[in-house]
């Protein structure tokens, strides 16, 4: 019962819990805010009560994607979409609070081996030898789950040793990709290291087209030079975690 916390249960809330349907979010926008905004009054409430510090993941659609500049932990948010705007809130609800006690990790792309995200879904179409149409006009980061928890765990490192950090964060890996270059590389993963026979399944090029589909950014490319210097790390290219985690 989060009503219970005390210091002697809990150090550290981190809050994982988010509306992540973006086609759905346009639909039923009262349920997005209610648990990517709403909630986290609550959690921040129940967090200063009883000492914790709070971790908030938030996303990179946060902003509307017009530039071609990776965006920093400062860049201007303006979301073209219910999901994003939802997200933004949540933020703006955070940065204006009084107490500071919390971080945002915004993140980008996200995906894994396990659960249903870009990554499974691609591999599910090409195990099935399907003709794909993956849009090649937005630009982003693809993060692994791998990649968040690993580093998640250097900074839970820091705040335990009540290191100054920031109120805000951007965590992915270098570099950037479409989600059809992506999944050209998951087919060819697939392909290599499954030794599948899926050499008929074609992927094809396509377009963004929203007008019966929710808006997405462009561009939602991310700076995470900040949460380098702060951990001494340099992060390699997406496509090397990618290897590495699938």
């Amino acid at each position: 019962d989060l009503l219970k916390l005390d210091t002697k249960d809990c150090k550290i809330l981190i809050n994982t819990a988010a509306y992540t349907n973006v086609e759905k979010a346009e639909k039923y926008k009262k349920k997005a805010h209610l648990v990517n905004y709403k909630s986290l009054k609550n959690l921040k409430k129940i967090c200063e009560k009883n000492n914790i510090f709070f971790i908030h993941f938030s996303t990179d659609y946060v902003f509307n994607g017009n530039t071609r500049t990776p965006y920093k932990e400062n860049s201007k948010t303006n979301p073209v979409n219910q999901y994003g705007k939802s997200k933004s809130k949540g933020e703006t609800f955070l940065l204006k609070s009084i107490n500071k006690n919390f971080l945002i990790i915004r993140l980008s792309w996200v995906y894994s081996k396990y659960g249903l995200n870009f990554y499974s879904k691609i591999k599910k179409f090409i195990k099935k030898n399907k003709i794909i149409k993956v849009v090649d006009d937005q630009f982003g980061i693809p993060t692994s789950t791998d990649f968040i928890a690993e580093n998640l765990d250097l900074i839970i490192i820091k705040i335990i040793r009540k290191e100054k950090l920031s109120n805000i964060y951007h965590l992915t890996p270098n570099g950037k990709t479409t989600w059809y270059k992506f999944s050209k590389i998951i087919k060819k993963y697939i392909l290599k290291k499954h030794n599948m026979n899926v050499k008929n399944t074609k992927i094809i090029p396509t377009k963004s087209y929203f007008k019966n589909k929710a808006k997405r950014p462009l561009y939602s490319v991310l700076n995470s030079d900040k949460i380098q210097k702060k951990l001494n790390i340099e992060f390699k290219n997406w496509d090397y975690y990618f290897k590495k985690g699938v």
